[in-house]
């Protein structure tokens, strides 16, 4: 019995150093990219590109499929999914990162990114290169490169005429849920969070549910909340960007080449990204202005003072990076 059992033991042994067969080793890596994005919104399209260029780059070696409309993972689900080995890549924002990287709240202040040329030299500079190592470090995440999802302003169900946080007073904004930053800027804003995921946001509008949503005008397009609303306070609030990610586990199985093809085919996209959204952002004006909707243009100063208040007063700024938030300020744009 003895003999027999270490015979067994041998060819397992023997078994588990032979070549894997021909169809096994034909097998493409797996790369599902989830976003809470819909389908019609610039997002969308571009993390198709990507994956449409890591085939071309990499053929028969990753077969890569976008999941968007939060149809695969709810938004908050997906930093968890890919360390469990569930999902491979994703487009979490700043706040999503706070829980575990409290230090880099600064990154999603209020504020902290003049426009999106300022947000695409810090995040791809020496402060992107230190937040993503931070990433890949404590939260096994592989950081590809940012995505520019426009400016985020307010969207009202009923217009205003003030000019200050004490106009919108009393009205439930729409806030994306899992982050204190998130509720604390809306809070800011002068407004009363309500957390919720971006799919339910059109029938909570138009319900009445919720009297305003905030949003970069492609965005406000895509999930038609432009139907639904009246105005636009120009806010600015949030130069809102993804972080477009994949698992260490994911690159960990590619050579240097292939990670390497992975690594330009996100720049392509998320400069194609870039490119099309802040053109949306200019002509989207003119479309919401001929539907009727007004656009008002709002005290920043006063909305500025009044949102990083709110993130003093919930001891979310005790835990940034001392001086990050200058030193973001300090980067320089061509």
């Amino acid at each position: 019995m003895v003999s027999s059992r270490r015979s067994m033991l041998r060819a397992a042994a023997a078994a588990a150093v032979l070549p894997l067969p021909a169809f096994a080793q034909q097998q493409p890596l797996q790369l599902r990219i989830s976003t809470v994005a819909p389908e019609a919104e610039p997002t969308t399209r571009a993390l198709r590109s990507f994956a449409q260029k890591v085939e071309a780059a990499l053929p028969g070696r990753v077969k890569a499929d976008v999941f968007p409309g939060g149809s695969l993972f709810r938004q908050g689900t997906e930093i968890t999914a890919i360390q469990r080995g569930q999902l491979e890549s994703a487009t979490p924002l700043f706040f999503e990162f706070d829980q575990q990287l409290p230090q880099w709240g600064a990154l999603g202040a209020p504020f902290a990114f003049r426009d999106g040329p300022h947000l695409l030299a810090t995040m791809r500079g020496e402060i992107g290169q230190a937040f993503y190592a931070a990433a890949q470090q404590t939260m096994q995440l592989v950081a590809l490169d940012i995505g520019y999802i426009g400016t985020r302003h307010v969207n009202l169900r009923t217009p205003v005429t003030g000019r200050t946080p004490d106009a919108l007073q009393g009205l439930k904004l729409r806030v994306q849920p899992g982050g204190r930053a998130a509720v604390a800027i809306g809070r800011g804003l002068g407004l009363t969070p309500v957390p919720m995921p971006v799919t339910e946001v059109y029938v909570a509008l138009r319900s009445g549910l919720i009297d305003a949503t905030e949003s970069p005008l492609p965005v406000t397009e895509a999930t038609r909340v432009s139907e639904l609303i009246q105005q636009v306070v120009l806010t600015g609030h949030l130069v809102q960007p993804f972080v477009l990610v994949v698992g260490e586990q994911f690159m960990g199985r590619l050579d240097e080449a292939g990670r390497t093809a992975v690594r330009q085919a996100a720049r392509a996209a998320m400069d194609e990204l870039y490119a099309e959204t802040s053109g949306a952002e200019r002509s989207l004006v003119g479309t919401f202005e001929g539907r009727g909707i007004r656009f008002l243009t709002p005290d920043r100063d006063a909305f500025r003072t009044s949102c990083m208040r709110q993130m003093e007063q919930e001891g979310l700024t005790a835990r940034w990076q001392a001086g990050l938030l200058d030193r973001i300020g300090g980067v320089r744009t061509s």
